[in-house]
């Protein structure tokens, strides 16, 4: 399954994301929360307005991210998990905590590492973070690390914006259930990769995974405004993806 991320698009509305991405030929999205206090991203939180987008444009929400604020409050996560089982989606998404984010790094030790959640209708999928300067190390950074979890979420961005050689990831890590790809120029992360086909063939070969996001930034785009120009933008790159992934 190939999906696209809402952030991609989130100077749009829903609507406009789910019609985007069905008429460039996606089978869904993942859904990437907001606080219910941001402007206009009350509609992720409303389980029946997604069914009826769902609907409306025959795409799922394959998966759902949760906000930002998560690596400081984790009390939200009983009304993720109680949306995700309301429209059927297999994962929820959570970056790696930082170094200092205590309470986080715990949640994530009692709730999955440490966790026998085989019974459970959704899964958690720990994702790689990148390193920043002006912030602690994340808590789990090696290939070795993400080896703890049955299934995790490996960001292809992230890692080559720590440095790290994502190939490597690829290689290593038979666990990896969602991929999310996208570029690094050097500056900007969340890009397209089409910028750089040598390298992103080449990792799409690697293994089979059973999802695939797209999690651009809407810098990936020429012209985010111009909706024609997205979808084509969207289209070309997913050819490219199934040209190349292995199945």
């Amino acid at each position: 399954m190939i999906t696209l991320s809402t952030g991609a698009l989130y100077p749009y509305g829903l609507d406009r994301i789910f019609e985007m991405a069905q008429r460039a030929g996606y089978d869904g999205v993942e859904l990437l929360l907001r606080l219910k206090g941001s402007d206009a991203h009350l509609d992720s939180w409303d389980a029946e307005y997604l069914k009826k987008l769902e609907l409306r444009y025959g795409i799922k929400v394959f998966s759902l991210h949760v906000p930002f604020s998560f690596e400081e409050d984790q009390s939200i996560f009983p009304e993720i998990k109680e949306l995700a089982e309301k429209v059927d989606a297999k994962y929820i998404i959570i970056h790696s905590p930082r170094e200092d984010q205590l309470a986080c790094k715990k949640w994530i030790e009692d709730n999955v590492e440490n966790a026998d959640n085989t019974d459970s209708k959704v899964s958690i999928l720990i994702e790689n973070l990148e390193t920043k300067i002006t912030k602690a190390d994340p808590v789990y950074m090696e290939p070795e690390q993400f080896q703890r979890f049955s299934q995790v979420c490996f960001d292809t961005a992230h890692a080559l914006r720590s440095g790290q050689d994502p190939k490597m990831f690829m290689e290593k890590l038979d666990n990896i259930k969602q991929l999310h790809l996208s570029n690094w120029d050097g500056v900007d992360d969340h890009l397209s990769i089409l910028k750089d086909t040598d390298r992103f063939s080449g990792l799409l070969g690697i293994r089979s995974i059973e999802n695939i996001c797209l999690e651009l930034c809407p810098k990936a785009f020429n012209d985010v405004k111009d909706q024609e120009e997205v979808v084509n933008t969207l289209k070309e790159t997913l050819a490219f993806i199934k040209q190349y992934s292995k199945k």
